[in-house]
């Protein structure tokens, strides 16, 4: 009874226009973690593959694993937005805690559904790539961990990278969110816009640190991976874990508030806390331009009625009126 409370009280957030009208339950609750999990799972299988693929024929291919990651963050958030608002990464969803769009609670079980998302598509890409891996296989799920690759670079300069980088993509998160670019021209555009954002983001860091702006996609590969070492290095995935996890969601938290305070006029981004599954949380601006349509399509039936009873009388009017010029005759 406990556990189906608190879960009355989670009201997930959607990425992009929600669907209303229900109320939370413990089914569509679920559904929106799974949908979390099963999305986190085919972006680190797609682009954690293709950096398995480069490896393995020993072409370093950063465009090749850019669009991977591009193309299968696209399909995944068009996926799964409308069921669980299409996060697939920590880093956004700490952003959206500190917008004040989540709850604690919210936070903690996207981000351990998006944590075992990460690791059951690193592992499904361990079992499916050809081979037994061992320490050093340059096909080995280790080649997709995120590292620092040049011996040369300290690690406050591949924290200051990934920082900026998930800064930019949680940018364009929020800008996805805010209604004031909801239009029916680009009402499907949000996907595309943060697919694109994944994709210029590899294409400057894969061949520095791998790219991560991801906490979930860094930790999956290197629980997989355990203690094999990188290939071509003297260490393992858990060297530089550190900066993968903490530059991201500092990143993120930066954009969120910067954004929320800086660039948010009212409560357009905080519609994003709106449940697809309740429509009492709406936001006060959507809910008056909800209102507006209403009163407007009301208006609009209202006045074709009265039009039509109006011509409808008007002969029974011209009736009445010469019954009564012949009635006062007599």
């Amino acid at each position: 009874m406990v556990a189906f409370d608190i879960m009355q009280m989670i009201h997930l957030p959607p990425l992009y226009p929600p669907k209303t009208g229900h109320n939370s339950t413990p089914k569509l609750i679920l559904r929106s973690l799974m949908a979390e999990m099963l999305g986190t799972c085919f972006l680190v299988y797609l682009g954690c593959g293709a950096v398995l693929n480069s490896a393995r024929t020993g072409n370093a291919d950063a465009t090749a694993v850019a669009l991977s990651f591009g193309f299968a963050s696209y399909v995944m958030v068009y996926a799964v937005g409308s069921m669980s608002g299409g996060h697939l990464n920590p880093a956004i969803t700490t952003a959206f805690l500190f917008s004040g769009s989540l709850s604690v609670i919210e936070w903690g079980l996207y981000v351990i559904a998006q944590m075992l998302g990460g690791i059951a598509g690193a592992g499904f890409l361990d079992v499916t790539n050809s081979g037994a891996y061992g320490a050093g296989n340059p096909a080995g799920i280790a080649a997709a961990c995120n590292y620092i690759h040049d011996d040369d670079m300290h690690e406050r300069q591949a924290f200051f990278l990934e920082y900026l980088l998930t800064m930019l993509l949680t940018f364009v998160v929020y800008a996805v969110v805010d209604p004031s670019n909801h239009t029916q021209e680009n009402a499907t555009s949000g996907p595309h816009a943060v697919g694109m954002a994944v994709a210029g983001c590899h294409l400057v860091a894969t061949s520095v640190t791998g790219t991560s702006i991801n906490p979930a996609r860094s930790f999956g590969p290197a629980v997989i991976a355990g203690g094999d070492f990188v290939p071509g290095k003297d260490f393992d995935c858990w060297e530089h874990h550190w900066v993968f996890w903490i530059a991201p969601l500092c990143g993120a938290i930066t954009s969120s508030l910067l954004y929320t305070y800086y660039f948010d006029e009212g409560d357009k981004v905080n519609t994003a806390a709106i449940s697809p599954l309740d429509v009492e949380n709406m936001a006060p601006m959507q809910v008056a331009m909800i209102d507006q349509a209403i009163d407007s399509v009301v208006s609009e039936l209202m006045t074709g009625a009265v039009g039509e009873q109006t011509k409808q009388q008007k002969p029974a009017d011209a009736t009445d009126v010469a019954v009564d010029e012949i009635l006062g005759g007599v």
